[in-house]
């Protein structure tokens, strides 16, 4: 019995409603690997399903769903038809309205709108704190700090991050703190703060590395290589360079505001210093790598002064 006939024969037997909360599960998954278009694919077959079960509120967590991969996918028209329709239901929960403003911050900020999207996360983080839901108002924090720092606000962001570290590090989500030392150490590049940038990476990297978070290790490792490339390291920073490149192109990724900031300075000092066959090899050097390699290369470098400081 192939996966499909096996919900069909749930929906037969009259679980439709399990059948489309677990089909979410799934396109959110697909969506947090940052398979963003395949998760809207999904979600959109989803919420046709949950028309089906004539279930308000079963249809009203397939629409945020839908919106939400939809923003990530850059489908805004799409989004905002299912934010639309999602909001028409008189019955939303406060999740729901909560999970409305997470979405909408979240395109303001993806549309160019850094402005309009940090009143709506610190709606959200009040929104969550109040409803005691400790994971989502981190979530909202978090994505508070990245657009401080998007808005240029970086020395800002950078304390906001510091005070709550303690928070995030109580909370005990690998994946979630991983995020926020890795966004808190590109925020430290962009103020010069290089030391502890290395710091910060030398403790993210294992965390991301034991949740098999293999983009974020590979962006904690493109972090890493900036820090060294100020330190005038260039060859060593080319190296880990390559595997972060490698590692990015091989899932799709697109790197966002924190990242690319972090990626367009590197490459100019490195195309700028090292001679152009030097940078091919060293960065084809860095992409033979494996992940273990690497991992433990950068946790060697982090953990040592950089050469040419």
């Amino acid at each position: 019995m192939t996966r499909n006939e096996s919900f069909s024969r749930a929906l037969d037997g009259g679980n439709s409603h399990l059948v489309v909360r677990l089909q979410l599960n799934v396109a959110r998954l697909a969506r947090n690997l940052e398979r963003s278009l395949r998760s809207f694919e999904m979600t959109k077959r989803v919420v046709e399903q949950a028309r089906a079960c004539g279930d308000p509120s079963t249809l009203t967590s397939a629409l945020l769903e839908l919106a939400t991969a939809a923003v990530y996918a850059n489908r805004f028209d799409d989004a905002e038809a299912a934010l639309s329709e999602a909001e028409a239901n008189p019955q939303l929960t406060a999740p729901q309205r909560s999970t409305i403003l997470q979405c909408r911050a979240a395109w303001d900020n993806r549309n160019g709108n850094p402005a309009l999207a940090a009143p709506r996360y610190e709606a959200l983080v009040k929104a969550n704190r109040a409803l005691g839901n400790t994971s989502r108002e981190l979530t909202g924090m978090l994505n508070l700090g990245e657009t401080l720092h998007r808005l240029g606000k970086t020395r800002q962001a950078i304390a906001f991050v510091r005070e709550a570290l303690p928070r995030y590090r109580a909370n005990r989500n690998r994946g979630t703190l991983a995020t926020v030392l890795s966004n808190l150490a590109g925020y430290l590049l962009k103020a010069d703060e290089a030391a502890e940038s290395c710091a910060i990476a030398r403790e993210a990297i294992p965390i991301a590395a034991s949740a098999d978070l293999e983009l974020m290790v590979a962006i904690l490792i493109e972090h890493l290589a900036l820090a060294l490339a100020l330190h005038a390291d260039l060859s060593r920073a080319a190296i880990l360079e390559g595997f972060a490149e490698n590692a990015m192109r091989n899932v799709g990724f697109q790197r966002e505001f924190t990242e690319s900031t972090t990626y367009e300075r590197l490459l100019l000092l490195l195309t700028e210093k090292l001679a152009p066959d030097d940078f091919t090899r060293l960065l084809a050097d860095g992409a033979a790598l494996s992940p273990e390699a690497a991992i433990a290369l950068a946790l060697e470098l982090a953990s040592s002064e950089p050469q040419g400081a």
